[in-house]
């Protein structure tokens, strides 16, 4: 009687701390997701997913023995017990399927990402909080009462899950610490976690799977959830993953490897199997491919084999007597000269044009001193290069300078000043680009070929010209001073130069008229003195006529628009009745003035 609340307690001690335990196992996780998040840490990332798995096992013995209480206080019915048995298979799948489908997601980042380099600050603070996960999943397992796991079958596979959890939390305090010195060996440990990580998950959803489509009798019928892993138990339970692995096989299949053959033979074969093993992966060190892009030098001992290796499959001596060295040959490269940007931006300007502002600043830019001793300019440019294709360049590029790029970087410096400090700003913004990138060029391949560096410059790109972006405002200002003065003296003379042409016009077009009109007057004086003497001779000639078509003349344009009436002066005296015309006076003539009859007689040369 005296152990049945002994059991009791501890079951309940067990709960609780299990309940404990998820909430601060999904704190952590957050934490971790967080800090990968900020830091772009695939070894974060990894541990994340990892405790998540830890949290599912929680969970799911959380969930078992509240339904096994609930089925020993209810007594329920097979069928309810194997419904919730099926419920509860479908709440572990779930996650452990998203578990799968994030690291397969995380394995592909993995192998696109490009870690960015981390503060000293970022690392130690990532190792401590580390090595503090794993003493607190420490504490947890150790905490976990061991006399119910009859009662709490679940307990043993929690504890495997929180050893697994310590051993990746110490697996990544070290990784860190190392990665401060060596930083591959922290994509290393993410690539290993990650793999580790998928293999226990996907035996999980083996096991949910399993234990769904299985079909207990109704006297074994009993919940138990699906958090045992045999990755776990082998690796993780005990020191001797061999010797476990064995164990689990007499346990589970019946499979006894206690007899003394089995144990003569297994341990004459260890040996020459791990030394066998451990040789193949020792020659294999001897063959080593160099990709298309590449080009290579195999020493030994430290010597060098003065011989340019193309690309293919070669030998060499075995690891660490003979190393072959892999360099990019084929692939052009590029430095920044005059600027400083990142390593996104950097691929963003190879790639794509851009449009800089002068006033804008454009990361860090350096200035340059032209010849005028007053003047600053910054220049933006990008160098072309690649490693030389013949031998004896491409081995002054191994063996000559230790570090040819720098070499390369510090002589386009000296090459910009030399080509700057008799010039001004004005000239520089003013001349050809491209052939000032070309004489760029040509001096920069020069120094290259003078100091043995096995580089070959391609081309030097100009990206911007311009003064330093603490006074480009005021430069601007000053060019557009300039620019509004030429185009008012633009403008000025263009006005001075219409006025004067339509001044010339008129004085033309006056002139034109003028001519015009004086030999008209002189046309008209000719005309008029030609009538004039044309009617002193016809005057001349016969005078009376000519009074006569004169007369004749005067009376037609006195006469010209009115009603003429011709009145016989021997005819009586006649009355005209014009009463019909409104318009028209009743004149009744009597007779014909004598004035009149007179000067026409007199007038009539027929007379």
């Amino acid at each position: 009687m005296s152990k049945t609340p002994e059991r009791k307690s501890d079951s309940s001690t067990a709960f609780s701390l299990l309940r404990n335990a998820l909430s601060l196992v999904i704190v952590a996780m957050v934490a971790a997701f967080g800090y990968a998040f900020q830091c772009e840490s695939g070894l974060f990332r990894a541990v994340g997913l990892e405790l998540c798995l830890t949290a599912i096992v929680i969970w799911a013995a959380i969930d078992a023995q509240k339904a096994r209480q609930r089925f020993t206080l209810v007594k329920a019915e097979p069928e309810e017990i194997r419904e919730a048995s099926a419920l509860h298979y479908l709440f572990v799948a779930a996650p452990t399927v998203a578990v799968l489908v994030f690291t397969l997601l995380a394995l592909l980042t993995q192998m696109v990402e490009v870690s960015r380099e981390r503060l000293r600050e970022e690392i130690i603070g990532g190792a401590i909080a580390a090595v503090l996960a794993a003493s607190l999943w420490t504490i947890f397992s150790r905490s976990l009462p061991k006399k119910p796991e009859q009662e709490f079958t679940e307990l043993a596979d929690v504890r495997t899950a929180f050893s697994e959890s310590r051993l990746t939390a110490l697996l990544t305090g070290v990784t860190l610490l190392i990665a401060s010195v060596y930083p591959p060996v922290e994509s290393w440990a993410a690539w290993g976690l990650l793999c580790w990580i998928l293999a226990v998950a996907s035996e999980q959803l083996l096991r949910v799977l399993a234990g769904w489509f299985h079909t207990a009798p109704e006297t074994e019928l009993v919940l138990v959830a699906p958090t045992y892993s045999v990755l776990r138990d082998v690796f993780l339970s005990t020191t001797n993953p061999v010797g476990a692995l064995f164990d689990i096989a007499e346990e589970k299949y019946g499979l006894s490897l206690r007899s003394s053959w089995t144990i003569r033979f297994f341990r004459r074969s260890v040996l020459p199997i791990t030394i066998g093993c451990l040789l193949v992966v020792w020659g294999s060190t001897c063959f080593v491919v160099i990709e298309p892009q590449q080009a290579g030098v195999r020493e030994r001992f430290g010597y060098a084999e003065k011989v340019k290796l193309e690309p293919g499959l070669h030998g060499k001596l075995p690891w660490p007597c003979g190393v072959i060295r892999r360099f990019p040959a084929q692939v052009v490269q590029t430095m920044q000269i005059g600027f400083s940007e990142t390593t996104d931006d950097a691929d963003v300007s190879r790639d794509h044009n851009r449009a800089l502002l002068w006033t804008k600043p454009h990361e860090q830019e350096f200035s340059l001193v032209l010849g005028s001793e007053t003047e600053l300019i910054a220049i933006n440019a990008i160098v072309y290069f690649q490693i030389a294709n013949d031998q004896d360049r491409f081995l002054n590029y191994v063996y000559s300078t230790s570090n040819p790029e720098a070499a390369l970087e510090a002589f386009a410096y000296r090459v910009l000043m030399e080509e700057t400090r008799t010039a001004t700003m004005a000239e520089l913004l003013t001349k050809s680009r491209q052939e000032f990138s070309r004489r760029v060029q040509e001096r920069l391949q020069l120094y290259s070929r003078a100091n043995n560096l096995g580089l070959d410059v391609i081309d030097v790109a100009l990206i911007n010209l311009h003064p330093p972006v603490q006074v480009a405002g005021n430069y601007l200002d000053v060019i557009n001073a300039e620019l509004d003065s030429a185009t008012t003296v633009t403008t000025a003379e263009g006005d001075s130069d219409q006025a004067v042409l339509v001044a010339e016009t008129e004085s033309h077009s006056l002139e034109a008229v003028a001519e015009v009109e004086a030999a008209r007057r002189v046309a008209n004086a000719g005309r008029e003195s030609a009538e004039f003497i044309a009617i002193g001779n016809a005057f001349a000639a016969a005078p009376q006529t000519y009074r006569l078509r004169l007369w004749f003349e005067a009376f037609e344009k006195v006469l010209t628009g009115r009603k003429l009436f011709l009145i016989d002066a021997d005819l009586p005296n006649v009355i005209f009745d014009e009463r019909r015309d409104n318009n028209a006076s009743l004149t009744v003539p009597n007779t014909i003035d004598e004035s009149l009859s007179q000067s026409t007689s007199d007038s009539n040369p027929l007379k």
